[in-house]
């Protein structure tokens, strides 16, 4: 009964590592499982006109790297672009904090916790934004 236990946990364990490796490449993992069910029928007739599995799934491989490769690329300075106009309106945002109205530490029990989470935002107001967005 014990042996059955630790193996049932170490079995749950090694699941819930699974999940936790995987669970950031859901959406790159649900694309591909989209693209292939799409492009399964072009597959079956390539195939079917003499074309190998290996050849075929080559092809179509390409012509999904084309499909949503190249549009990304071109698509990818503009994305870059705006990144970094949307930084830089945040960043414009967060400067222009007022100050700390007077009755804020005043609020009854919440009053310091506001206070201090206030001094906080302000604290970062003038560069909200890591480094790594002004390049």
């Amino acid at each position: 009964m014990i042996e059955r236990s630790i193996l049932a946990l170490l079995l749950v364990g090694l699941l819930i590592g699974v999940v936790a490796v995987v669970k950031p490449f859901t959406t790159a993992i649900l694309f591909g499982a989209a693209l292939a069910t799409a492009v399964w029928p072009r597959r079956q007739a390539l195939v079917r006109r003499g074309l190998g599995r290996g050849s075929a799934a080559a092809l179509l491989l390409m012509l999904s790297l084309v499909v949503v490769v190249l549009p990304l690329l071109a698509f990818a300075p503009h994305l870059a672009d705006q990144l970094v106009r949307g930084a830089q309106r945040e960043a414009a945002y967060f400067a222009a904090t007022p100050d700390q109205p007077t009755w804020i530490k005043g609020v009854p029990l919440f009053g310091r916790r506001l206070g201090a989470a206030w001094d906080r935002v302000v604290e970062v107001k003038g560069n909200p934004i890591p480094q790594i967005w002004s390049s």
